[in-house]
């Protein structure tokens, strides 16, 4: 599988977490997002021109949502959980995570390195805290359904990290889990590989 991701992509590293929770090691192509060239590479590639984008032979899947659910038909039980009622909750909570907290994304952008500059929040953005700081409190552990990863942590973990660097800090059960995200050495490296400057790609 080839996975072509972008540096600075909240989107391309839930992606490359989710593959590496379901034991998939992608040939991966990072696109540094700053160069034309790469962007204009990324439009041959992509039917959107964006990142993620999985190539699985003939199949092409984009969106990061897309595929992890892509992903949990090949792995299945690894990304979500097994019973109907627990994967329910968890593909609501992925999805929420996937098209809400404008707030937060517009104030609070992701920077892999986590050097940022302080911000005032608005009372939207302080709400949307609220609702992230009530659903890591629901955690069974250092991960969202106990001892084990799944796709919620891998959504999760890139908010736990963008909102502590930050300096937003949750308390409580909470708390533990958003520290538990932030150190969790998968998403460590996951992280540094889209940290780094990437060369502009030139191929497929």
């Amino acid at each position: 599988m080839k996975l072509y991701a972008g540096t600075e992509s909240s989107w391309s590293l839930r992606t490359l977490l989710s593959m590496k929770i379901a034991g998939i090691s992608p040939d991966l192509r990072i696109f540094d997002l700053s160069h034309e060239e790469s962007r204009q590479v990324l439009k041959r590639l992509s039917p959107t021109g964006l990142v993620p984008v999985l190539r699985d032979g003939d199949v092409v899947i984009y969106d990061s949502l897309s595929i992890t659910e892509y992903l949990n038909e090949i792995k299945p039980g690894l990304l979500y959980s097994g019973d109907a009622a627990l994967r329910a909750t968890e593909r609501s909570l992925c999805a929420e995570l996937h098209s809400g907290f404008a707030a937060i994304r517009r104030q609070m952008p992701f920077v892999a390195s986590g050097k940022t500059a302080p911000v005032s929040l608005s009372a939207g953005a302080e709400t949307e805290i609220g609702r992230i700081a009530a659903i890591f409190a629901a955690s069974l552990g250092d991960f969202y359904r106990g001892s084990t990863p799944g796709a919620v942590d891998a959504f999760y973990s890139v908010m736990a990290y963008r909102l502590a660097s930050y300096g937003i800090h949750f308390p409580g059960r909470a708390g533990d889990y958003q520290i538990a995200l932030t150190e969790w050495p998968l998403f460590r490296t996951s992280l540094s590989r889209l940290c780094l400057p990437a060369s502009p790609v030139s191929g497929p």
